[in-house]
């Protein structure tokens, strides 16, 4: 049974004990007036019947007074039987108005008709005179007062047999609520007894078995969970935090486990991007490193390509002065060409050989010339590479700054190397565009050379050419002078031309070399950036495997 239906039917139960208590009150007050009023109405029933006999006394007193002739006597009985006839008239008016039961108020009804009679009787006699008169009314007055009698016994019964009803009823009401207060005074002892052992015992169970939870602690036993009432659901209910607690405990154990699993996945990630990345940014970093070696080499070979570039220069401008020195000599013996034939023969054909000189130096500069905007397209070629490689680095910092902000607060490390990473790359990259630009300067100083070299080339066949004609015309020189002095002039201003452009040659030389310098500091710093980056990355990826 609940707690709740107990104590309802507890309480039930003192109500309709209260009620019956102050029911049983009710009754004993009113039979205690009752039995107040029976006391008053036997008092004044033994009144009566005291005044019933002493008026039959007074009656005989004055017919003795009669008698003897005591008028003082016969006065006094005839007065008492009177006043005594009246008092008894006057109980039995009483008695009737009394809250009785109702058949002992008919009873004194009837007693009173019968007092009324005797009364009457009683005084008729009392103020006779004549004593035989008296005396031949006695029997009447006897007989009246025999039914008065037994009127009065009947009404003496009826009085104590109610009064023992009452006294009867008072008994049981006492009793009841002895019993009642015997109930009462059970339940005031046993109701705290019961709640202690039932309510507060097992509630205290309940307050030490939920505290010992909330400490953590599961091993215990939940009392009372076998019991139907509050208490059991009360206990059920802690058995179900109990488990619940278990569980708990459980799935913080799994989430323990499966946070250390994460943690041994999450550093073989790590570890493998690590070794993704040094594989990646290695092979990169290795490539840069090489293909700023080969552009440091390819810029030392320019460089001596244009020093031996500007030394052949110098030769040709040389020769090219030599070349206009004997024109020189050749317009001025131009004059005396007759007598200094065979001289001006030798000097043509000294001029053929320079001429031939200076055209086969022409064409080792064009080689060179060539030979050097084939390694500037080589280091294009380079370049471009390195513009590639840059790319990947700048393309894996991306991706290296993607899975570091995907790692959260892990990753911080790995964002401020890809950061790096991502500066080193746009530092490359600039290097490259700088070193392309100055490429592309020396490429176009190399076409101007180059340019010259063909227009060198093209007058010293000219040259070559006159020199032939004048050889053949020696023999005719007398008819050719004028030609002669004309091709010693054109040769003077080839001469000069040639100068002129071997001077622009040599400053394309120069050109070339100081471009060839520029790209070899680049590449000096493009290697050292290399170092830096394969620095920057081995850093970087101890932070990761060290995270």
């Amino acid at each position: 049974m609940k707690l709740k239906t107990k104590f309802i039917c507890l309480g039930a139960t003192l109500v309709v004990i209260v009620f019956m208590t102050e029911w049983l009150n009710y009754k004993d007050s009113i039979i205690s007036n009752q039995q107040k009023i029976s006391v008053e109405l036997i008092q004044r029933h033994m009144d009566s019947d005291m005044k019933h006999d002493g008026i039959r006394g007074n009656v005989y007193s004055a017919m003795v007074a009669m008698k003897t002739g005591d008028t003082k006597l016969y006065k006094e009985s005839a007065d008492e039987v009177k006043n005594m006839s009246a008092d008894f008239v006057k109980n039995t008016d009483l008695n009737i108005a009394t809250d009785i039961p109702d058949d002992i108020r008919a009873q004194f009804v009837k007693i009173k008709e019968s007092v009324i009679t005797y009364a009457s009787y009683s005084q008729k006699i009392s103020q006779q005179t004549d004593f035989d008169s008296a005396n031949a009314m006695l029997p009447e007055f006897n007989k009246v007062f025999s039914v008065l009698e037994e009127d009065q016994d009947k009404a003496t019964d009826m009085i104590l047999a109610w009064s023992q009803a009452l006294h009867k009823s008072s008994e049981i009401i006492g009793t009841a609520l002895k019993i009642a207060l015997i109930c009462l005074f059970i339940i005031a002892i046993g109701l705290p007894v019961y709640a202690m052992f039932s309510i507060f015992n097992p509630l205290n169970a309940m307050m030490q078995s939920m505290q010992s939870l909330s400490k953590g602690d599961t091993s215990i036993t939940i009392p009372y969970s076998e019991r139907k009432d509050e208490m059991g659901d009360m206990a059920r209910t802690v058995q179900v935090f109990k488990d619940n607690a278990l569980r708990i405990e459980l799935m913080n154990k799994e989430a323990e486990q499966l946070k250390i699993e994460a943690e041994k996945q999450k550093r073989a990630s790590m570890n493998k991007l690590a070794d993704s990345f040094e594989l990646s940014v290695t092979d990169v970093v290795s490539q840069v490193a090489t293909a700023a070696t080969q552009m440091q080499s390819g810029a030392q070979n320019v460089t001596g390509i244009a020093e031996d570039t500007k030394k052949r220069s110098n030769l040709v401008v040389t020769a090219s002065n030599e070349a206009a020195h004997m024109s020189t000599q050749v317009a001025a013996a131009s004059e005396e060409m007759t007598n200094a034939i065979r001289e001006i023969s030798a000097q043509t054909q000294k001029s053929s050989q320079i001429a031939a000189q200076a055209a086969e130096t022409a064409k080792a500069a064009r080689t060179t010339i060539d030979a050097l905007s084939d390694k500037s397209n080589n280091v294009s070629e380079v370049i471009e590479v390195i513009t590639d490689i840059a790319g990947q680095i700048n393309l894996l910092a991306l991706n290296a700054t993607i899975e570091s902000a995907r790692a959260g607060d892990a990753g911080k490390g790995f964002s401020v190397v890809a950061s790096e990473v991502k500066n080193l790359a746009s530092q490359v990259a600039k290097a490259t565009e700088e070193i392309t630009f100055q490429i592309s300067e020396m490429q176009s100083a190399t076409k101007s050379s180059v340019e010259s070299v063909v227009q060198i080339v093209g007058i010293i066949d000219q040259v070559t050419a006159s020199a032939s004609a004048v050889a053949s015309a020696v023999e005719e020189q007398s008819a050719v002078m004028t030609e002669i002095a004309q091709n010693v002039s054109r040769t003077s201003t080839s001469t000069q031309e040639i100068s002129r452009n071997m001077v622009e040659v040599e400053r394309g030389a120069e050109k070339t070399g100081t471009t060839a310098m520029q790209v070899l500091e680049s590449a000096k710093n493009l290697n050292q950036q290399s170092g830096t980056l394969k620095q920057r990355v081995a850093d970087f990826l101890h932070t990761i495997r060290s995270a």
